[in-house]
């Protein structure tokens, strides 16, 4: 592997590691949803169903209901709340892993024609 890959692949890790974290504050905030619902005896289909959790997430306006119990609506209002973080965060770590890669490229492509130039 050369100097320009290695730096694409380690100009990608920041993003990648941001990405990841997101994704992971994204299923506490689930689990804590699930902890309210279940505490209040009721049952949130949606946490239940990972697609009907996916479909929530960019389609949430029709799914909050008025027959929705006070945990239930508790629990959609937390993951409602967090939702244009994650999708803002998620686009942040696109942009570092393609800037990063880019840049760590350029910069191991920067080294390797400097240490052959000396």
């Amino acid at each position: 592997m050369d100097s320009s890959e290695a730096g694409f692949l380690l100009g990608a890790v920041p993003g990648m590691v941001f990405g990841l974290r997101n994704m992971l504050d994204q299923v506490r905030l689930i689990l804590r949803a699930k902890k309210v619902v279940r505490e209040h005896g009721e049952r949130f289909a949606h946490v239940d169903d990972l697609s009907a959790m996916n479909g929530f997430a960019f389609k949430s306006s029709p799914l909050v209901q008025p027959t929705d119990g006070p945990a239930v609506r508790e629990a959609k209002e937390m993951i409602l709340a967090r939702e244009s973080k994650f999708l803002l965060n998620h686009l942040k770590a696109l942009f570092f892993v393609f800037g990063g890669s880019a840049i760590g490229a350029f910069l191991g492509a920067l080294s390797k024609l400097l240490s052959t130039h000396t």
